[in-house]
C-alpha cells in the first residue's frame, strides 16, 4: 500500500504543475469598473482561471503591471498609452465605460463658466488623462494653458484644498461631487460635452493571456455586466463598499458613464471611433512630453476582430 501511495505522489504533483495560474487582472475603485467586482463578488472568477487584484489607486496598477504582477488590468486610455510607449505588448480587450458625464469641472463662484478661469487657479490629477481633459475645455473656450495657474492634487486632496482656498477650481469625478458642493462649487463643465473622448479600457499582455483565456475574459465581463443592468440590485450594497463609495453615490456616478456592452464596442471599432480617440490622445501626449517616446495607436487593437481573439 505504501508502495502505491509513493508511485501516485509523482502524479499527484504533475496535475498540480499542469494546473495553469491564474490570469491576474489589476483594478482600482472606479465605479465603471463595477462589473468585474460583481462577477468576483458573485464568485465567477476563480472557476474562470481569473483572479481580481485590487490597488488603492490606478499609480499601483501601473506599478503592477511594470513589475510584471498582472496580466490584465483595468486602464484609462492614457494609462494603456503610457505603458505601451514603455515597452509592453498590450492589447486593448474591450471599451468598459465611456465618460458621459463622470469627469467633471467643478469651481466656486464668482467662476461660473469655464471662460472665467483666466487667472484662477485649477487643481488636477498629475495623470495625463486630468491634463487632456483640462486642455479639451480650454480649447473650447480659447484660453491658453499659460493664462491660469495648475496645482496638481490627487484626488483624496482636492476637498482640502478647495476649502482651504488654495484652488479656485478643480478637475475631479461625479463621485466627488456631494462633498464639493458642500464647500460651494459648483459643476461647470462635464465630459457630457467631449462625447467618446474619455474612454477606459481592459487591457492585455499578448505575451502572457493566450486567445482562449482572452475570449474568456471578455465573455465574463459582458456575463456580468448583463446581470448588472438587468438586475442592478443583485450585489446588494457589497459592492458599493468595494468600491469606497455610498450607494446614493455610485449610482450618481454610474448615471455619468456609457457602459461598454458589446454593441458599444461592436460600434467603436466599426467606425473607427476608438482608433481615432486614441490617435488623438497619443498626439496630445507626445506633444506635451507626457510619452518618452510615441505609442503605437493600431497595435493595441486586436488584429483578428472583436470577437475572434
Amino acid at each position: 500500500m505504501r508502495i502505491l501511495l509513493l508511485a501516485l505522489i509523482p502524479l499527484a504533483l504533475l496535475a498540480c504543475k499542469m494546473e495553469p495560474d491564474p490570469i491576474r487582472i489589476g483594478g482600482s475603485r472606479w465605479p465603471g469598473h463595477a462589473p468585474l467586482y460583481l462577477a468576483d463578488e458573485l464568485q465567477w472568477l476563480e472557476p474562470a482561471g481569473l483572479r481580481l487584484v485590487e490597488y488603492p489607486n490606478a499609480s499601483g496598477v501601473l506599478r503592477g503591471f511594470r513589475n510584471g504582477l498582472l496580466d490584465a488590468a483595468l486602464l484609462t486610455l492614457d494609462e494603456a498609452l503610457t505603458l505601451q510607449s514603455s515597452g509592453l505588448d498590450l492589447e486593448i480587450l474591450l471599451v468598459t465605460d465611456l465618460s458621459a458625464g463622470a469627469d467633471v469641472l467643478y469651481a466656486r463662484p464668482p467662476i461660473l463658466a469655464p471662460a472665467d478661469l483666466r487667472g484662477r487657479r485649477v487643481g488636477v490629477e498629475s495623470r495625463a488623462l486630468g491634463a487632456f481633459f483640462l486642455s479639451r475645455i480650454l480649447d473650447r473656450t480659447g484660453l491658453r494653458p499659460d493664462e491660469l495657474s495648475v496645482v496638481s492634487l490627487p484626488i483624496h486632496e482636492q476637498a482640502a484644498a478647495l476649502g482651504a482656498g488654495r484652488v479656485d477650481a478643480l478637475v475631479s469625478f461625479a463621485s466627488q461631487g456631494p462633498t464639493l458642493e458642500a464647500l460651494g462649487a459648483r459643476r461647470i463643465f462635464d465630459s457630457r460635452e467631449l462625447p467618446g473622448e474619455i474612454i477606459d479600457v481592459l487591457v492585455v499582455d499578448r505575451r502572457r493571456v493566450a486567445a482562449g483565456q482572452r475570449r474568456r475574459l471578455k465573455s465574463l465581463w459582458y456575463e456580468a455586466l448583463h446581470l448588472w443592468q438587468a438586475s442592478p440590485d443583485c450585489a446588494g450594497p457589497a459592492l458599493a463598499q468595494r468600491l469606497g463609495l455610498g450607494a446614493q453615490t455610485l449610482q450618481d456616478s454610474l448615471a455619468g458613464l456609457l457602459a461598454g456592452d458589446p454593441a458599444l464596442n461592436r460600434q467603436m471599432l466599426a467606425d473607427g471611433r476608438l482608433l481615432r480617440s486614441i490617435e488623438r490622445l497619443n498626439r496630445y501626449m507626445v506633444e506635451h512630453r507626457l510619452l518618452s517616446r510615441p505609442a503605437r495607436p493600431r497595435e493595441l487593437l486586436a488584429s483578428c476582430g472583436a470577437y475572434g481573439c
